[in-house]
């Protein structure tokens, strides 16, 4: 993808195919879609008497250019200047990018190779958690212009609708998944050596005991939906690709909060001379997962957590449909807790350095 040419003020130009917010409209009727967005579809010129080429502009002030609005379908020709872009960021973001997915994927099969109870293999999951920070923290920089009066805490997925935000967020959560899914995988040797039992109640027969399942499928499928979510953006104009990113938003929540009860299950059945129990740097990563971690999804708040994640989704989906018009503060509450509920998960799997690096 050809990175667009960048202005003097650092914003994107304005093209067909760019995503744009709307400003400053005073026509009778237009009024009411100032801060909407929408996509550039052609650039025209207003009509005189007796011209019958709309495409063809003799000044600039004459040049319109045709908006498709988001949600409602409908076009609207403005100026130049009732329209803002998000920034086209420096010149060398492709090839920062690149340098980055090269170097992690290096790191991914480094650490797959060195295995559990090496520093390289610890490096997964920071290496993981330094790219949702990069990506976010990259993606709103590019994003802020695009945002609506009031707005300041965005859903993330939406600071990726403009071009080069677009390619942050791909590479950026495309690594994340990536890292992700070697440290499941190292987990899943890790403990391949321990058994962790879970004893029934008593009966006459005994103690019937079954063993406690780690959750490395759900890991894997909380990597996967990062990764998907990632690769297929968001989309002002919705269609599949947006279907396919809520799809994958949905799936690496779920699979995040199933495996995380089946981790903190599991360590807990441990027996207690386990050497994953040991002192140490593997029991401060024990402690944040199952101890600090477990309260904010006791009494229910892990359906509450989800209910919380998932909501933003829906609003998400429901502008694109043109059936929903949230104010700016709704909008950054949403915001704000899907932010925190996606560094938590972040939190949550970065941890599992410190068991990586701490046991044999």
């Amino acid at each position: 993808m050809d990175q667009a040419p960048m202005q003097n003020d650092g914003l994107l130009p304005v093209v067909p195919g760019e995503v744009v917010r709307l400003l400053g409209l005073k026509a009778q009727g237009a009024t009411q879609l100032n801060g909407s967005m929408g996509v550039v579809t052609e650039q025209c010129a207003r009509k005189t008497e007796g011209d019958n080429s709309p495409c063809s502009a003799s000044t600039e002030a004459d040049v319109r250019w045709v908006v498709k609005v988001m949600g409602g379908g409908r076009s609207v020709a403005v100026r130049r200047a009732n329209l803002t872009t998000a920034r086209a960021g420096p010149a060398v973001l492709h090839h920062l990018l690149m340098a980055g997915a090269v170097l992690s994927v290096t790191i991914a099969a480094l650490a797959h190779a060195a295995g559990p109870a090496t520093m390289t293999c610890g490096a997964a999951p920071l290496c993981s958690l330094l790219w949702y920070v990069l990506t976010v923290s990259w993606c709103y920089w590019l994003h802020s212009p695009l945002l609506a009066d009031g707005v300041f805490a965005p859903a993330i997925s939406e600071m990726a609708v403009s071009h080069p935000a677009r390619l942050v967020y791909r590479v950026g959560f495309g690594l994340c998944g990536l890292l992700l899914a070697v440290t499941m995988l190292e987990v899943s040797i890790l403990t391949e050596k321990h058994h962790a039992v879970k004893t029934a109640v008593e009966t006459p027969q005994g103690s019937p005991s079954e063993e406690v399942s780690l959750g490395v499928g759900w890991g894997l499928m909380a990597a996967g939906g990062v990764a998907l979510q990632g690769i297929c953006t968001l989309r002002v104009e919705g269609g599949e690709e947006t279907v396919l990113h809520l799809g994958g938003a949905m799936l690496a929540m779920m699979g995040a909060m199933w495996h995380g009860a089946a981790s903190n299950a599991w360590f807990s059945a441990l027996p207690e001379d386990s050497p994953l129990l040991r002192k140490g740097h593997g029991a401060w990563g024990l402690w944040l997962r199952r101890d600090a971690m477990q309260q904010a999804t006791a009494n229910g708040g892990g359906l509450l957590l989800l209910l919380l994640f998932a909501i933003p989704l829906i609003m998400q989906a429901a502008s694109r449909m043109g059936k929903s018009s949230s104010g700016s503060a709704m909008v950054n509450v949403m915001g704000l807790m899907q932010w925190a509920i996606v560094a938590g998960i972040a939190l949550f799997f970065s941890t599992y350095t410190l068991d990586l690096i701490a046991v044999d």
